[in-house]
């Protein structure tokens, strides 16, 4: 029998949630049933070497990377499309750009490039069964513009209102999906608000968990010290100004305070990392918050932590978040929108306020609660999650 084409499209493929979400999916698929084609629409990715060697890369063609208008080599880049047949792209990059640095709104004036360009934008070469943008926006764009699929999806992967997106140009970017994906139902809920005429084609299905893919990654746990008498907090998250690392500095500031022995480890990378690091040494906290770097195999990290802190400002649905209940961790998060999806407050973890305050009183009343953390314990290992159920959805989807 032959096997079902499936492309899968992503905007980059480094650090984050969509990306490790697709890995973790990708080690449950059945890759002798699916041939399976990834497309990085930046051209590159740091993640690419924990892919299953199933997985074929497709490399994008360079004017559908320019056309994402990266920030990083966009001035060189548009010198040499200036003196190329694409010279149009740079003529019409220009004034895109500096329309939506004046008007702090480049998430809009890319979309809006977009369309712009997307009858001159070269097409992939290429025929499949199913194709996926797996993370929204300009991945959903590209395979409604550039790819030949007989089914098409798109996939919400956050609280929408948060995204600051064009919603008319979406709109029509997803009357052409078959169906759309959404990570949780509170992100489904929030997206038909919006978007109501998509109503019938919308399903939830929620993250595969990942432990498949750790088997064969090994982690550097030795970065965890075991001490007597200290408590070892951990946050796994791309080091970015959304996901709350402020709080977490203010609320750990108040618990030293207080005397307590604490070591907070940040487990992640990203563009904050070097404001992060100036933060930590005029505070003097370098003994006390300690940046571990990206490690892809976050459970063994969990496994060795006291409590896992998650002060994000938004997500769809965290990864971390249900890795730590798998692993039947106690877990204070903070009470962005989608939070109570996956936490009940003092049942399963506990929720702080968006403040610093709230998160240290939270973080001390677990670090205290004993009969708290064994209640949670319970509940977790009565409610451990199964993403069977995840599999089947995804399933159900391509093969219809």
């Amino acid at each position: 029998m032959e096997r079902k084409k499936i492309l899968f499209v992503i905007n980059n493929f480094d650090i984050g949630g969509p990306q490790k979400s697709l890995l973790s999916l990708l080690y449950r698929m059945d890759l002798n049933l699916y041939e399976v084609s990834l497309l990085i629409l930046n051209g590159r990715g740091s993640l690419n070497e924990y892919l299953p060697e199933q997985v074929k890369i497709i490399e994008p063609n360079p004017l559908i990377s320019y056309s994402l208008l990266p920030p990083k080599g966009f001035f060189k880049n548009t010198i040499k499309k200036m003196f190329s047949l694409d010279y149009s792209f740079a003529l019409h990059a220009i004034p895109s750009v500096i329309k939506g640095l004046i008007n702090k709104d480049m998430t809009k004036e890319k979309q809006r490039f977009w369309i712009k360009m997307k009858h001159s934008l070269p097409r992939l070469d290429m025929e499949f069964d199913v194709a996926i943008g797996v993370s929204g926006g300009h991945s959903m764009m590209y395979i409604t513009d550039c790819v030949d699929s007989k089914k098409k999806i798109g996939w919400i992967r956050s609280d929408y209102r948060v995204l600051n997106r064009d919603h008319d140009i979406d709109k029509a970017y997803f009357k052409e999906m078959s169906e759309i994906i959404s990570v949780s139902k509170i992100c489904r809920d929030i997206f038909i608000n919006i978007f109501p005429e998509a109503l019938t084609k919308v399903k939830v299905m929620y993250n595969v968990l990942p432990f498949n893919m750790y088997k064969n990654i090994p982690a550097d746990t030795s970065l965890i010290k075991n001490e007597p008498g200290v408590v070892k907090l951990l946050t796994i998250c791309r080091l970015d100004p959304n996901k709350g690392l402020d709080l977490a500095i203010g609320a750990l500031e108040i618990l030293l305070g207080k005397n307590r022995d604490i070591k907070w480890y940040v487990l992640g990378d990203g563009s904050y990392k070097k404001e992060l690091e100036r933060i930590i040494q005029e505070k003097g906290l370098e003994n006390h918050l300690l940046l571990l770097g990206f490690q892809i195999n976050t459970a063994e990290f969990i496994k060795r932590a006291d409590i896992i802190v998650h002060p994000s400002r938004f997500e769809g649905k965290s990864n971390v978040i249900d890795e730590a209940k798998f692993l039947l961790k106690p877990i204070v998060a903070t009470n962005y929108e989608t939070v109570n999806e996956q936490i009940e407050n003092g049942e399963t973890g506990l929720i702080s306020e968006m403040n610093s305050e709230s998160l240290a009183i939270c973080v001390e009343k677990m670090i205290n609660g004993k009969k708290l953390k064994e209640e949670i314990y319970i509940k977790l290992k009565k409610e451990q999650y199964d993403d069977t159920k995840s599999i089947r959805t995804f399933q159900d989807i391509i093969e219809r």
